[in-house]
């Protein structure tokens, strides 16, 4: 599937543009972009992605801010109307001490006789049960929110998200959606791909390596014991499953 590079807005810190380089090459960046919302922005063939970026500090400082425009439901607001998968990006940690989170952007906390000690810390709180309701809100709303502890592993994130975003087909939990969970421009072999996936313990390979030798369902399903452990990764446990599967 045909994707486009990552616009990184030019307001973003260079580390930002930079990180993302660092994980997927300077193909797949495009630093230094006017973007109307967001800070990231991508599209495939079948929809386009934005990110809003935020520290923990910029977080919680912009879920009420004075400024309308520095408010991060106006942010939001005007990222959904660009983007089809709109993403909320936070990195840092909000370290949960009795009913409040803990603002902690970089540095560590330490414990002493039973207290903890902040080093490198934005001293600053905020109501769990408030964080975590607006966080509810936007996501009922379609916002996906990602948080990792740190800019890079959000970073990291991101571009393993950007990259699972361009293959064409998405097989992980899709076992639960109707229609089946396999799929390739074959769909007699993709009917054939689901029967057998549909038996715990075969997966993609082991379905394909039956396939290849018997040709259809039917065929695995009238061969023997010996026949099947002859397919490579079938072992006796999965043979039973499949025996079980079929009563």
């Amino acid at each position: 599937m045909n994707i486009t590079p990552i616009d990184v807005d030019y307001r973003e810190d260079a580390t930002t543009a930079g990180g993302l380089i660092d994980y997927l090459g300077a193909d797949r960046v495009r630093p230094r972009i006017h973007l109307e919302f967001g800070d990231l922005f991508w599209a495939t063939e079948q929809c386009c992605y934005g990110i809003e970026l935020k520290s923990v500090s910029d977080f919680f400082g912009s879920l009420w801010s004075k400024d309308s425009g520095e408010r991060l439901e106006t942010q939001l607001s005007g990222l959904r109307q660009f983007s089809d998968v709109p993403i909320l990006g936070i990195h840092g940690i909000m370290w949960q001490i009795g009913g409040h989170y803990q603002l902690l952007d970089k540095g560590y906390y330490v414990q002493k006789g039973g207290y903890l000690y902040a080093r490198g810390v934005k001293r600053s709180a905020m109501y769990v049960a408030s964080v975590e309701g607006f966080l509810a809100s936007i996501v009922q709303q379609g916002v996906v929110v990602i948080h990792r502890d740190s800019k890079d592993a959000l970073l990291a994130a991101i571009s393993a998200f950007y990259t699972e975003s361009a293959k064409d087909s998405k097989r992980t939990f899709n076992h639960y959606l109707s229609g089946g969970y396999y799929q390739s421009k074959d769909s007699k072999y993709d009917q054939y791909m689901n029967v057998l996936m549909s038996i715990k313990g075969l997966g993609e390979e082991r379905a394909k390596a039956l396939l290849e030798r018997f040709r259809t369902p039917a065929g695995v399903f009238k061969a023997n014991e010996k026949e099947l452990l002859s397919v490579t990764d079938v072992g006796k446990t999965t043979v039973r499953k499949m025996k079980e599967a079929l009563g």
